[in-house]
């Protein structure tokens, strides 16, 4: 079943209006599908009862500049899109950094698939970072994460799936069907450290693959990565030398020892990658 309800987070930057009409694509895979473009306004902190009048003005103006700006961005998101018509909606949410987190989850909890930003080192974007995790962590929907692409590219019709046995790869692969039962080819590879017993071993990944086949996926022969050691490093050089354009693989893990293995790859993928992703956690 096609997602049919999309939300993505854009801005006024190139590669924000290209997310967007990235985001618009996925929507018009179906043809009753809606997209809610969110522009988020970020605010000054509220000023207080005590601030100097001079200041008090300087915050004002600040939050009347990003009103402003988040009106432009409206109108430049409607133009890339205009194959939806009433399909799009768009909303500009008035928010404080510390509250964009707790909105996006909550928001993002009545959609289908969140379509949001990679974080980048080279801006250290609070608002990105705050988005993501909201969207990963709070929504409990599937997050697709978009690289800071200028122009927009169509995603899916060659997929990896880095499987590692735990429940958030597994909740990814569940959420990304819409997108494996359309892809072309769909590749297999095992990120896992742990046990056959625990689920990410090669009998898993043909039990994997087996069930993909019955919802109709087309899988190549999965494959194993060998002894853990750098793994997003090899997540993307497996990507790379495939093909692929997306990637589907839980984020990040519960345990203790998981949290610090899957955190870590969950990280390096969402600062070093140059393909989309799909995450769930």
């Amino acid at each position: 079943m096609p997602w049919r309800d999309a939300l993505v987070f854009t801005d006024g930057s190139i590669n924000g209006l290209a997310r967007a009409q990235m985001a618009a694509t996925v929507a018009i895979s179906a043809p009753d599908a809606f997209l809610t473009a969110v522009v988020p306004v970020l605010l000054p902190p509220t000023p207080t009862s005590g601030l100097a009048g001079g200041l008090r003005s300087v915050v004002e103006t600040a939050r009347d500049v990003a009103r402003e700006d988040a009106g432009q961005v409206v109108v430049a998101v409607r133009t890339v899109a205009p194959a939806l018509g009433e399909r799009l909606a768009i909303e500009a949410p008035e928010l404080e950094i510390a509250q964009v987190s707790r909105w996006a989850g909550n928001r993002g909890r009545f959609s289908d698939v969140i379509v949001v930003a990679q974080p980048t080192a080279a801006d250290a974007s609070a608002l990105d970072d705050a988005i993501l995790d909201g969207a990963l962590f709070r929504s409990g929907r599937p997050v697709l994460v978009v690289p800071r692409w200028e122009t927009a590219r169509r995603l899916g019709e060659r997929v990896l799936i880095a499987w590692s046995g735990a429940r958030e790869a597994a909740r990814a692969v569940h959420d990304a069907l819409p997108l494996l039962q359309t892809a072309k080819v769909v590749d297999i590879i095992h990120v896992g450290v742990g046990a056959e017993a625990k689920g990410d071993g090669p009998l898993a990944l043909s039990a994997l693959a087996s069930h993909l086949d019955r919802h109709g996926v087309h899988v190549e022969e999965p494959s194993l990565l060998g002894q853990p050691g750098d793994i997003g490093g090899a997540i993307l050089d497996a990507a790379q030398r495939l093909s692929v354009d997306l990637v589907v693989m839980g984020g990040y893990g519960h345990a203790p020892l998981d949290e610090r293995i899957l955190g870590g790859v969950t990280r390096a993928m969402l600062k070093q990658t140059h393909v989309a992703l799909v995450m769930a956690h």
